[in-house]
This record gives structure tokens, C-alpha cells and sequence, in this order.
């Protein structure tokens, strides 16, 4: 597609160091029967889904320090591997937010003699 169907087509060259340096990286662990063998003793041993063990085996894999993932526990360490969710104070801080604006209209409320059950 980049050589043919892009307004300025890219030459093989170019579309070649494009594949070399953007998706070289990315493709550092591909399926294979041992990675999906791995990924069943991890669901088995965290309780994970079979597509998180996937993930959390690949990351093995490829020799992973840190995975992010929101939807994994925060801060847990399999097999050497940390798991970080990014988003875990973006939410805390939008629970506390959450409840200082509660406490706030609660009282606001109990001033002007009105309370609202709870």
C-alpha cells in the first residue's frame, strides 16, 4: 500500500527501513505452541483469562520488565514480571474528587436545614 496507493508513494527502500525500524521491534514474539503452553499454566496459576495469560506470556517472552495493563492487578509480579496500571491514579484521584464533591453538596445541604438520604 505505501508504494502504491499513498500520494507520494514511498520507494522499496524507504518501505523497507519503515518495516525494519517501526515494525522490527514489534514483532519481537510471534504464536508458537510452546508461548499458548505457557499462557494455559499461567491462567491456570493466576486465575487470569486465557487472552490475559497470552499477553502476560508474551511479555515473558520477550523478556519484559513491565507490562501496563489496566486490566490486571496493580503492582502484582509474575515470574519476575511487574504489572503496572498507568490509569490507577487518574482513577483514585477521580474518586477522591467524587467524594469531595459529595461531602461538599451534603454540606451544603445540612446549611440550609435540607438532607437527602442517603
Amino acid at each position: 500500500m505505501a508504494t502504491t496507493k499513498f500520494s507520494v508513494p514511498l520507494k522499496l527502500s524507504d518501505t523497507q527501513q519503515y518495516l525494519q525500524d517501526v515494525l522490527g521491534p514489534l514483532c519481537l514474539v510471534y504464536p508458537s505452541l510452546d508461548l499458548y503452553r505457557q499462557a494455559l499454566v499461567l491462567q491456570q496459576d493466576t486465575q487470569y483469562s486465557f487472552y490475559d495469560s497470552l499477553i502476560i506470556a508474551g511479555a515473558l517472552q520477550a523478556v519484559c520488565d513491565t507490562l501496563y495493563s489496566e486490566d490486571l492487578q496493580h503492582g502484582q509480579r509474575i515470574r519476575g514480571l511487574r504489572i503496572l496500571n498507568l490509569f490507577i491514579h487518574l482513577r483514585l484521584d477521580c474518586k477522591k474528587s467524587r467524594q469531595r464533591r459529595s461531602l461538599s453538596r451534603e454540606k451544603c445541604e445540612v446549611k440550609k436545614g435540607v438532607r437527602r438520604a442517603p
